[in-house]
């Protein structure tokens, strides 16, 4: 029984996330589907402490807004060029590292930001509306919530396992 724990709460977080998303989608983009969004803030959850968990939040509200300030720098010169693009996504993720040091901020969470944001760019959602940050919010937290109750569940197996 103790080896189940792991894949019935994973899959049991999962039909949650596929449920909440048939209700929660069309709020956002209609004919949407956005359990990708919680799986991939699901994954920034493994591997981090309690503190860097907490600065996923405001992470990917960063990413969104680096996302975005690539969009602009890419396309402020009027001239669909390559290198104006590439010198953008590198000025920009070179300034996204030099916030590594700031406690608050967790890179991951700011990747997963700026993931999330050229990936609703892909299904044609607009980057400016206020759809975009909120769904970023709203699927990034249930993904956090999917992967605090793993986490608790793993706790809670390895505990027992060791008694």
């Amino acid at each position: 029984m103790k080896k189940s724990i792991m894949p019935l709460t994973v899959g049991a977080l999962v039909a949650c996330l596929v449920l909440i998303d048939y209700y929660l989608a069309p709020v956002f983009y209609k004919g949407g589907n956005f359990v990708w969004v919680a799986f991939a803030s699901w994954t920034v959850f493994f591997g981090a402490k309690t503190k860097e968990r907490f600065a996923v939040i405001p992470s990917y509200i960063i990413g969104f807004l680096s996302a975005n300030l690539m969009i602009w720098l890419s396309g402020c010169l009027d001239i669909n060029n390559i290198m104006i693009s590439a010198g953008a996504a590198f000025l920009v993720n070179a300034l996204i590292m030099y916030l590594a040091d700031i406690k608050f901020l967790s890179i991951a969470g700011i990747f997963v930001g700026i993931f999330i944001t050229f990936s609703g760019a892909g299904v044609s959602m607009p980057m400016w509306s206020l759809n975009m940050p909120l769904l970023i919010l709203a699927y990034g937290v249930l993904g956090l919530t999917c992967g605090w109750v793993c986490s608790l569940m793993q706790e809670r197996y390895i505990n027992e396992k060791q008694v």
